[in-house]
């Protein structure tokens, strides 16, 4: 709403008679103007009540505008409408908002909660309009604030015997009210939050579950039977925690339908959507945001990609042709190209110079070529051209020097893929994993997100899908099972990667078929008050290579916890065999095969004709 709406409004409800105002106008807005130098707002948000009287609204239009000519800034203003969102907004930068309520149950409450979404850490001014008879309300209003975590907010109220209030709320380590009053008081305890680096939260515990979810979280009892937590989003948080002098709690969830503790990342979201605890200690980057849940800073970008089973079995049938690149193919034409030019130089002038030549030009040229082709195949020629030897002997030398060094070409590449297996048909594309039937395996609530992003699959690619609950696609994917393939984020992958780093061979991939990239964060309250500390230490983490490290020890931990282990080589390592030579005796009986039908047919051609002579 603009300010023309909102002035039609102030002055709808004041066309009603009323008497005195129950609250100090001059006295908030003296407050507050005071305080703008150091707010530097872009903006004023009013929010006001529908069950206000005219007795409430008595000269709000002067103080509006009072307001308005101190701040310098734009006014806008909310009444019963909850579906905006500031941070979608104009006004989405810094702000001041004034909520003119009639108590904790008023319904615009709710709608400023909701509006400034996501901006709950603005300066709000929550003037309660009647006069207080009960203080218990302003009790009720505090806690209000306290549970919707606006910590740079206050509370106006006026005393029955007209003294003016301002009340605050303390976070940590749990609600308490404060006098904010005192103008001094309010400015020094503002500026000791600026100047110290993090909050006190003063030994406030952050419940969170601790189930099992490499590599972010691992929960296990040592030798002495102690427990330990460890995991890369684990040892950061706990650092974060201990940082604002706080602590983290287990929050007990029940084992799942098979008795495991696996993490379920769906119900995990919903404690905090729900506001049972403040964020989780389990990282997760598949999920959205909305109202009530939130991300924190990202720790890192994981791409969400498919690890598919490498083949190691092959096959060297085709080894022998492999070598044979385009190079080579080239340096042959142009040598035989070279040959066949140059004896087509040399047979044209000699039928030049001598003309009784002329007549055998066809035929010579046709032997030559034909002797040519045989010395570029390694083959004996049917017969010898009587030609100079010096000119032969200089077309051998080139045939050679060309030979010899594709020849040494050839045998070092063949030598080289026999011993090294470079060849190998394996899963990179979705057309190669639909070709090659191999199931994929994913979460069900993964699945979820997966269609709720509008990720459009193909149907054969959707048949091969197969959803299965969190402990079920653990346990298979920490043993490294073939028979599938794994929905998976690079940061989990590097983990699994650990285990198989050493082998000459390693049994998975982390493969090109991906699904986007996405955010991997701490699910915490929208709104949260340790949100922006938690910002400030995630820049340190990334700054100070911790994140590398805790990664590296993660996967120690989780060896020495049995959760995961080194794979051991399986196979041992022979030499190709004579596979490869199939391709040259199958080659050889095809060439054979076409020798004699040549032959076959020669004799029936030659039969044919000494027929004809006789019976003529």
């Amino acid at each position: 709403m603009n300010v023309r709406k909102l002035i039609i409004a102030i002055l709808g409800l004041s066309c009603f008679p009323s008497p005195s105002l129950p609250w100090n106008d001059t006295f908030i807005a003296n407050f507050i103007l005071k305080l703008y130098p150091v707010l530097k707002a872009q903006g004023n948000i009013w929010f006001l009540s529908q069950l206000m009287t005219t007795q409430h609204t008595e000269h709000l239009d002067r103080f509006i505008k009072r307001i308005q000519d101190g701040s310098g800034e734009a006014q806008y203003v909310w009444n019963n409408r909850s579906d905006v969102r500031i941070i979608r907004t104009a006004s989405k930068r810094n702000s001041v908002a004034f909520v003119l309520t009639t108590g904790p149950d008023d319904p615009v409450m709710h709608v400023h909660s909701r509006v400034m979404t996501g901006r709950h850490f603005y300066f709000s001014v929550f003037i309660y309009v009647p006069k207080v008879h009960d203080f218990r309300e302003i009790e009720r209003l505090a806690h209000l604030l306290y549970l919707g975590s606006f910590a740079n907010s206050m509370v106006y109220y006026q005393q029955p015997n007209g003294q003016n209030e301002l009340a605050g709320t303390e976070q940590f380590p749990h609600f308490q009210m404060i006098n904010l009053t005192d103008f001094t008081v309010y400015v020094r305890r503002q500026f000791q939050k600026v100047m110290s680096a993090n909050q006190d939260v003063a030994g406030y515990k952050f419940y969170t579950p601790l189930r099992q979810d490499l590599p972010h979280v691992i929960k296990y009892h040592d030798k002495m039977g102690r427990l330990q937590l460890q995991g890369t989003a684990f040892r950061i948080l706990e650092d974060f925690i201990d940082s604002l002098n706080g602590s983290i709690a287990e929050y007990e969830m029940p084992r799942d339908n098979y008795g495991y503790e696996v993490v379920n990342m769906k119900e995990v979201l919903d404690l905090v959507r729900s506001r049972k605890i403040d964020l989780a200690a389990h990282a997760y980057a598949l999920y959205h945001t909305d109202d009530d849940l939130d991300k924190s800073y990202p720790i890192m970008v994981v791409k969400w990609c498919l690890m598919v089973p490498l083949q190691n079995s092959i096959s060297t049938f085709l080894y022998i042709l492999q070598p044979f690149g385009w190079k080579v193919w080239c340096i042959l034409l142009l040598v035989f190209s070279g040959l066949l030019s140059l004896d087509f130089l040399r047979i044209f002038l000699d039928s030049l110079i001598f003309k009784e030549l002329r007549m055998k030009f066809p035929s010579q040229l046709s032997d030559a070529w034909l002797e040519d082709f045989c010395h570029i195949i390694c083959i004996t020629a049917p017969k010898a051209i009587k030609v100079a030897t010096l000119k032969r002997f200089l077309y051998y030398a080139t045939l050679f020097f060309f030979s010899f060094f594709l020849s040494a070409n050839y045998t070092s590449y063949l030598g080289s893929f026999l011993t090294v297996s470079l060849f190998r048909a394996q899963i990179n594309t979705m057309e190669d994993l639909i070709q090659a039937q191999l199931p994929v395996m994913i979460i069900d609530y993964e699945l979820e997100f997966l269609l709720s992003e509008g990720f459009h699959m193909p149907e054969e690619f959707g048949k091969l899908i197969r959803p299965v609950d969190s402990h079920t696609f653990v346990a298979h994917q920490i043993q490294f099972n073939k028979s599938f393939a794994y929905f998976v984020t690079d940061d989990t992958w590097h983990f699994l990667d650990e285990a198989q780093k050493h082998l000459k061979q390693k049994v998975f991939k982390f493969s090109d078929i991906c699904f986007g990239s996405y955010h991997l964060a701490y699910p915490i309250q929208m709104d949260s008050a340790v949100w922006r500390d938690l910002e400030y230490f995630l820049f340190r983490t990334h700054s100070n290579g911790l994140l590398q490290k805790y990664e590296h020890e993660t996967f120690q931990y989780a060896v020495a916890a049995g959760f995961i282990k080194r794979l051991a080589e399986t196979q041992e390592h022979s030499s190709a065999g004579l596979e490869h030579l199939r391709l040259l005796f199958i080659i050889w009986g095809l060439l054979c095969g076409m020798g004699l039908f040549c032959l076959v047919i020669e004799i029936c051609i030659h039969k044919y004709r000494h027929y004809k002579i006789l019976k003529f």
